[in-house]
C-alpha cells in the first residue's frame, strides 16, 4: 500500500477537533479539525518519501497532505518531533514546504505543478484552502522558538497570495453581482465555492489574525469580517435535504467524510467566533447523519445520478 493510498484510508477516521492527548505543542488552540489518523499512517521516517512525491507530482501528494500531517504533529504526537531524530526530520519536512512557494513581489504561492483537469486548470494554480492551512502551520511554528526564525517573513506573503484575486493567480473571488468575497479552494472560472475549503481558508486567516501579536492590517480585518459574513449568508445553500453539499457548482450531495468535515468545523467557528450562526446548521447536518442510516440519503445519490446520466444521454442523441 502506497503512503498516499494509506492516507485516503485512514483519513476515514477524522474526528472532530480536540487536544486528544496531553502531547501536544502547548499552542493556545488545537487546529480546526483533528488530523491524529493522518499522523498514524505518516510516522518520521516516511517523510522523505513523501516529499519526494510531493516534488514529482503536488496533486496526488499535495501541500495540504503535507501541512495536514505536520499539523497532526504538533497536536497530537509533539514529543515524537520535538527532540532527537524525530525532530530533524520534521524540520527537514516543514522546511520543505515552505521552501517550495514561489515568491513574487509581496506574494508567495504554493503552486500545484500538475492540472486539476476537472476544474479546467492549468499547473501552476493555487488553492486558498493551501495558502490558508500553511498560514495555520506557519503561525505555530513560534513554538520552535528561533528554530524556524528565517521563515517569518513567509507568513505575510502567503496571506497576500490568497487575498489576491482569482483572475490574478490568487483565491479571493469577489462576486460582482451581490459584492461578496470568496474563498476558493480551486480558483475557477466559473468558481465552484467548494465549502471546506473555503472554511480552512477562513481558518487560517482568522489564525493568522489572532495570533503571535501580529499586527494585520485593517484592510486583512475588514476582509475577514467580510468573508465571515459571506459565509454566514450564503450557509443554507448548502443544504439538500438535511445533507451538506460539497460545493455550490454542482451542489452534489457531500460524500459521508467531508459531511462531517462540514459539521465539526462549522462547530468550531462558532465556538471560536462566539457565535451560534454556524452551530444551527451544523446540528442539522448531525441529524442528517442519523437519517442516512436507513440509506436515505445514498437513495437520493443514487437517484441524482441516474437522472443525470438519463438527461446526458438524451441531449447526446439530440444533438
Amino acid at each position: 500500500m502506497s503512503p498516499i493510498q494509506k492516507h485516503k484510508f485512514d483519513f476515514f477516521e477524522a474526528s472532530p477537533v480536540r487536544y486528544n492527548s496531553e502531547d501536544n505543542c502547548g499552542f493556545e488552540r488545537p487546529y480546526i479539525l483533528d488530523f491524529s489518523p493522518i499522523v498514524n499512517a505518516y510516522r518520521p521516517d516516511s517523510f522523505e518519501a513523501l516529499i519526494k512525491e510531493n516534488s514529482a507530482n503536488s496533486v496526488v501528494a499535495p501541500y495540504t497532505l503535507l501541512i495536514q500531517v505536520a499539523l497532526g504533529y504538533l497536536d497530537g504526537d509533539f514529543s515524537t518531533i520535538s527532540n532527537g531524530s524525530g525532530r530533524q526530520k520534521f524540520e527537514e519536512f516543514v522546511r520543505h514546504i515552505f521552501n517550495s512557494v514561489q515568491l513574487s513581489g509581496n506574494t508567495a504561492f504554493l503552486l500545484h505543478t500538475q492540472p486539476k483537469r476537472e476544474y479546467g486548470l492549468d499547473p501552476g494554480w493555487s488553492s486558498a484552502m493551501t495558502q490558508g492551512q500553511a498560514l495555520s502551520l506557519w503561525v505555530r511554528l513560534k513554538v520552535f522558538r528561533g528554530t524556524f526564525e528565517d521563515l517569518d517573513y513567509i507568513g505575510p506573503l502567503l496571506l497576500n497570495g490568497m487575498l489576491m484575486a482569482v483572475e490574478d493567480g490568487g483565491g479571493l473571488h469577489q462576486d460582482r453581482r451581490t459584492d461578496e468575497l470568496w474563498l476558493e479552494e480551486y480558483p475557477s472560472i466559473p468558481v465552484s465555492h467548494v465549502l471546506n475549503g473555503y472554511i480552512f481558508a477562513l481558518f487560517g486567516l482568522l489564525e493568522f489574525n489572532r495570533c503571535c501579536n501580529f499586527n494585520s492590517s485593517d484592510e486583512t480585518r475588514a476582509t475577514e469580517i467580510s468573508l465571515i459574513e459571506t459565509l454566514s449568508a450564503n450557509i443554507y445553500r448548502y443544504d439538500r435535504f438535511g445533507w451538506s453539499c460539497y460545493d455550490l457548482a454542482k451542489r452534489n450531495f457531500a460524500p459521508t467524510l467531508y459531511h462531517l468535515i462540514h459539521i465539526y468545523t462549522l462547530t468550531y467557528l462558532s465556538i471560536m467566533l462566539s457565535s451560534d450562526r454556524f452551530s444551527v446548521i451544523a446540528d442539522k447536518w448531525r441529524m442528517g447523519i442519523e437519517l442516512n442510516k436507513y440509506h436515505i440519503i445514498d437513495a437520493l445519490r443514487f437517484i441524482r445520478a441516474a437522472y443525470r446520466k438519463a438527461y446526458v444521454t438524451i441531449i447526446g442523441r439530440r444533438w
